[in-house]
């Protein structure tokens, strides 16, 4: 700059004066590169990753990978559904594909081991009769025409039990047939269900021995008035070795019990994991846990309810009378980490 300012005093390097003209040429020259260099330096500075504008040509702030989640962009498999928090929803459970790419089937009683139900919407009943079946992305349209059962895990004829029972992604729904006393899953023998959606019936699930009943969402909401019905989402007469783990259970209506019932009626209620489920009923009490003194077998053994959620959706007290009846921390039950679902406060 300091050559500039002499070269505009009218001075060439080494003292010899310029014509006027080419003086007047100079000054233009001068100028001109000064406004250029001006505006180029406004550029740079405006194009500075940490100005003002950055990213403007972009929908939000680059990101990098450390940083995707604080953005708002998920992470590959991300959802409400991983939360430690979250429950099971009608939409988050049940087959995988649209309900109307389902082929009708008539009702099906399995006929060999190791058979695959899947992709089917069908009618009425699936009895299973056989070892390692699984049943996958299947819509049962429950009426109770066929019996009372709407998926029958039965003994087979020697009197043993289907092995490797899985069903898997499934939806039971009652139709407008269907009696109130009819009971959308029963077994005496072992299976598994699991990401599956039961609505629209009076009684969900009865269990016996060697269920897991994992990540469903289980509405027991088939009502009649008048009904001497005792129903309930999950209910059991007894039995042992049973997984009740992430699962949204609900009965509503006249004649429901509770959500979750364990009764020692016909056999003890042993062993039992109740882990991480949200309950909710208009019933008696959400829970019943397995030591009543009304029953036959009026003391469970081992019944651990672990991190449950009660839910205040129709009292304030989960139930009408409270959360739990039968509750027993002899014998090797266990209550503990179980509290309300809205304040998260210890029951």
């Amino acid at each position: 700059m300091r050559s500039a300012q002499n070269h505009d005093a009218g001075q060439q390097p080494g003292g010899a004066a310029l014509h006027p003209r080419r003086r007047s040429l100079l000054v233009t020259v001068l100028a001109a590169s000064l406004v250029v260099g001006v505006v180029a330096g406004l550029y740079a500075v405006l194009d500075e990753p940490d100005g003002s504008n950055a990213g403007a040509q972009d929908s939000g702030p680059a990101t990098g990978p450390e940083d995707r989640t604080e953005s708002g962009i998920e992470e590959p498999g991300a959802s409400e559904e991983n939360l430690d928090d979250s429950f099971p929803t009608k939409s988050s459970t049940g087959p995988r594909v649209p309900i109307d790419s389902l082929r009708p089937s008539e009702p099906i009683v399995t006929e060999e081991d190791g058979q695959e139900i899947e992709g089917l919407d069908v009618a009425s009943r699936i009895k299973i009769i056989n070892d390692d079946v699984t049943v996958r992305d299947v819509r049962l349209r429950f009426d109770g025409t066929v019996g009372t059962y709407g998926i029958h895990v039965a003994e087979k004829d020697d009197g043993t039990c289907p092995e490797n029972v899985l069903i898997d992604h499934v939806e039971v729904s009652g139709t407008d047939e269907l009696d109130v006393e009819a009971i959308a899953v029963y077994s005496p023998c072992p299976y598994v269900l699991r990401d599956s959606r039961i609505v629209n019936v009076g009684s969900a699930i009865r269990i016996t021995s060697g269920a897991t009943i994992e990540h469903n969402y289980i509405v027991a909401d088939l009502t009649e008035s008048g009904s001497e019905a005792h129903r309930s989402a999950i209910g059991s007469n007894g039995g042992h070795d049973n997984r009740i783990v992430g699962n949204t259970i609900e009965c509503v209506g006249a004649g429901c019990s509770g959500a979750l019932v364990l009764y020692g009626s016909f056999s003890p209620v042993e062993n039992v994991l109740v882990q991480a489920n949200l309950l909710n009923t208009t019933g008696s009490y959400c829970t019943y846990a397995g030591s009543l003194e009304s029953k036959e077998y009026p003391l469970a053994e081992g019944v651990r309810y672990i991190d449950n959620r009660f839910g205040r959706k129709h009292f304030d007290t989960c139930g009408r009378y409270g959360p739990v009846a039968g509750a027993s921390e002899v014998n090797g039950n266990v209550w503990e980490g179980n509290v309300w679902d809205d304040t998260g406060e210890p029951i």
